[in-house]
């Protein structure tokens, strides 16, 4: 499987929407990195463990956070994937550095005080085009 990088292109991030119970998990994480091996491209595997942007009122949510980050670490040692997910909370930020290789900010919940917490962590952030136009998180960046 090749290395993951947002300079190789393509790249594929992958994952279901929102970490689901049972064997779903492993059998998604297997695929996703098939598909690496068979197109020779870099893959991360990305869930949310509390999908908040839902469509409807009544979809399903996930197992919450630290359910959700054991499922994720589980993924990681099970596949060798690095991980994408998203955080909702600036105490979310740290036990998620010690799982996931990208940190990913939902635009609603973004403020500058992750950004800088999760920088100092050295990891790699994912922000969305709209969120990198803030003058807030300009300052940061």
């Amino acid at each position: 499987m090749s290395s993951w990088s947002f300079r190789r292109t393509p790249f594929l991030i992958a994952g279901p929407c929102v970490v689901e119970d049972g064997d779903t998990m492993a059998r998604v994480s297997a695929a996703v990195a098939e598909a690496g091996l068979r197109f020779d491209i870099p893959v991360c595997f990305k869930a949310s463990f509390d999908k908040a942007n839902r469509a409807r009122a009544a979809g399903a949510r996930g197992p919450g956070f630290e359910a959700g980050l054991e499922a994720l670490a589980r993924v990681k040692r099970e596949s060798g994937l690095p991980i994408l997910t998203d955080i909702h909370e600036p105490s979310q930020a740290a036990p998620t550095l010690f799982v996931a290789s990208r940190i990913d900010f939902p635009f609603l919940s973004s403020h500058d005080r992750y950004i800088r917490f999760v920088a100092v962590g050295s990891r790699r952030l994912r922000i969305c085009s709209r969120l990198r136009r803030s003058p807030k998180v300009q300052k940061v960046l």
